[in-house]
């Protein structure tokens, strides 16, 4: 990114916002104070890990140099010792606060490193009903799987944000984040999405594609991954051979529909739909392997459309990716 305002729309395209966060951006680069999840946002605009944003206790602070011979006024002087007394009452109270057990999770072997998260204590999070999970019982799996880790509201809230927006059930239930998704289905596969209301910005955190037929058996271990991918999002550790890839609901769309073509009777309307969509998807996300992977089936599938050897060298090379 060469400036702030690429940086600031690109952010915006991955979380499909009306309007570019230029201000947050502007905060960044001016090394003012900002949440853990504003870091996240950039670090993920940029392509880096968060933690590599973060201002270390090795870096110089910038500092207003003083004459030669300057003395701190007394006036200055004097609040020295109530600044020391704030200090040791804040101890004070963070000591108490660890040993009454509301503490964050211990950090595992092979976690990655801690990252600031939202407040003291645990989170408290909501799950919001999930758009196309006719039975709720995603949503339940959701709900099972966050517990886990987060304070989560229990059933009976569905009944209070049952017709409200994210953000307007964070306000009414005074929660820190809020969940909700949605179910697609095309063809034999569906897509789970999922999206993460926190600090007023909603996003998403998760995606996966599945056979439809195998939602039912998959639940809990799809619910056990959105959980890893919320943590993440919040800051919190997670294991280092979590899957941290997911497909943004534009590009997943499109690889939905290659894979509908594909399905179909093989002929060259169909395989030729099925390369544009897989393509599609690939401008957006070149590192989407299973567009890569639907690609390198189509080069295959069509080989006998166009000249053979030429089609098998574009099969070798979608396949090779």
């Amino acid at each position: 990114m060469r400036t702030q305002s690429a940086l600031a729309e690109r952010i915006a395209d991955l979380e499909g916002l009306d309007a570019a966060p230029k201000d947050v951006v502007s905060r960044v680069f001016r090394e003012r104070p900002v949440e853990p999840q504003t870091l996240e946002r950039v670090a993920r605009a940029l392509g880096v890990d968060a933690y590599t944003l973060y201002k270390t206790s090795s870096e110089e602070s910038l500092q207003v140099g003083r004459a030669e011979g300057y003395e701190t006024p007394a006036a200055t002087r004097a609040w020295w010792p109530a600044a020391f007394a704030a200090g040791a009452l804040m101890l004070l109270v963070g000591g108490t606060w660890w040993f009454a057990g509301d503490t964050p999770p211990a950090i595992t072997k092979g976690a990655d490193a801690p990252r600031p998260r939202l407040g003291l204590g645990t989170p408290t999070l909501t799950v919001l009903s999930i758009q196309g999970d006719r039975d709720g019982r995603l949503a339940d799996a959701l709900g099972t799987s966050f517990s886990e880790v987060f304070k989560v509201a229990t059933n009976t809230s569905a009944v209070l944000t049952r017709e409200l927006d994210p953000a307007s059930a964070a306000s009414r239930l005074r929660t820190d984040a809020v969940i909700d998704g949605e179910v697609v289905t095309v063809g034999r596969l569906s897509g789970i999405r999922l999206y993460l209301y926190s600090n007023g910005v909603r996003r998403q955190v998760w995606a996966e594609s599945l056979p439809t037929t195998a939602l039912e058996h998959a639940r809990d271990e799809t619910a056990s991954r959105a959980s890893l991918a919320v943590r993440r999002a919040m800051g919190m550790p997670v294991p280092m051979d979590a899957l941290r890839h997911f497909p943004l609901a534009p590009v997943q769309d499109d690889y939905l529909r290659g894979e509908l073509f594909l399905d179909r009777p093989s002929n060259e309307l169909n395989v030729r739909r099925a390369q544009s969509y897989f393509e599609s998807a690939l401008r957006q996300d070149a590192n989407f392997a299973r567009a890569h992977a639907g690609l390198c089936r189509t080069f295959l599938e069509g080989h006998w459309m166009d000249n053979e050897e030429t089609a098998l060298r574009d099969a070798a090379r979608a396949c090779g990716q």
